[in-house]
């Protein structure tokens, strides 16, 4: 049993990919769509808000089954995708978590499939991020690729991030022009 289970449209990829095209080209029109939780999180057995789940499979698994539903939901225009707090060690990144990850989102997504929307944190307070501090947490967010960030519960939380994001922009960890591409992205 996986975390997933009968959230997803179909285990079968091609099915899910075809069934995710056809919601964000008839959702669209009306609605912003994000599909999650980059790169794929069925397969796991563990849940995110508890702990940090981790996909054991080969990246040719990760490609052939998680892959398929991303990239048919990119070709259909979705507006958002949001990564999933997953370590996906086959795209070599150890145990980082691929909403901290600036090979798995920037690299994979942005670059390798070619999304340009929107990339939204799931809730940054989760159990999978429970051993980062919230402003490393938003620090690291931004440098992986990430445009939105989520803080659902603890607005403290939200503030720690933004006060380390600031200090990062000041001393130049954080350079002005990766968020100037997030800030791009919002406005349109």
């Amino acid at each position: 049993d996986t975390v997933i289970a009968n959230r997803a449209f179909s285990d079968d990829p091609i099915r899910a990919a075809s069934l995710v095209a056809e919601y964000v080209r008839s959702a669209q029109p009306t609605v912003l769509c994000c599909a999650k939780h980059f790169p794929g999180h069925g397969g796991v057995g563990v849940d995110s808000h508890k702990g940090l789940p981790t996909f054991e499979g080969t990246l040719q698994e990760l490609k052939s089954t998680h892959l398929p539903p991303f990239r048919a939901a990119i070709g259909a225009g979705i507006a958002a995708v949001m990564p999933g707090h997953i370590a996906v060690p086959c795209l070599g990144d150890g145990s980082t978590p691929a909403s901290l990850s600036h090979a798995i989102t920037t690299k994979l997504l942005r670059e390798e499939l070619r999304f340009n929307g929107l990339i939204i944190t799931d809730d940054l307070e989760m159990g999978a991020l429970e051993n980062v501090d919230a402003g490393e947490i938003g620090v690291r967010a931004l440098l992986a690729g990430c445009d939105v960030l989520l803080f659902c519960h603890a607005p403290e939380k939200a503030m720690q991030a933004r006060d380390a994001i600031e200090a990062a922009l000041a001393s130049g960890v954080l350079p002005s022009q990766r968020v100037e591409e997030s800030l791009e992205r919002v406005r349109a």
